[in-house]
């Protein structure tokens, strides 16, 4: 459940809540967004129910929450001209670059009449559908997914580093390879 708050049980309460009823999330989710029309309010609820679900069945990992549902509908309601897409990439960033948990998410949403391309991007896989590599950054991320942090074969046929002095004889440093 994130911090392990247990241990720290003499200066805390913890109280674990698990998340509402899919009709008390709707009129959360209703108050929170009165100006978002109910049947995107409904259909979210839907998927984050959807989301949840997944988690349970282990094909998830990260348990969506409630706190993610208000902070899509929240954005709805104050920039009511964005798309949806819009408003699921804020919760949706991370998960863009694992194609596995894209793969697993798209699903969930289209299922729901969510068509969620826009807010999880394409593969980063393929360079020719992905004009948000146009972003320095996000070439530099990119291309460090395809680089081998250690390079054993190369590293292995250097010669030592060199020499460390010390006030005792002087110690010989080796190259250390870690493949990650």
């Amino acid at each position: 459940l994130g911090n392990d708050l247990i241990r720290e049980a003499d200066v805390f309460s913890v109280f674990c809540l698990d998340n509402p009823d899919p009709a008390s999330e709707l009129q959360l989710v209703r108050a929170i967004a009165p100006r978002v029309p109910e049947s995107i309010l409904r259909t979210l609820v839907g998927i984050f129910a959807d989301l949840r679900m997944a988690v349970e069945e282990g094909r998830l990992q990260y348990p969506y929450s409630t706190r993610e549902l208000l902070a899509v509908v929240r954005h709805l309601d104050r920039y009511p001209d964005e798309s949806l897409d819009s408003a699921l990439a804020s919760i949706l960033a991370f998960d863009r670059f694992d194609p596995a948990v894209r793969e697993t998410l798209r699903p969930i949403f289209e299922k729901r009449g969510v068509p969620i391309s826009g807010a999880l991007g394409s593969p980063l896989d393929d360079p020719s559908s992905n004009p948000e590599l146009s972003q320095p950054w996000l070439r530099a991320l990119a291309a460090l997914r395809g680089v081998r942090l250690g390079a054993c074969e190369r590293l292995a046929a250097l010669s030592p580093a060199g020499t460390w002095r010390t006030m005792g004889p002087p110690m010989e440093l080796v190259a250390s390879i870690h493949d990650v």
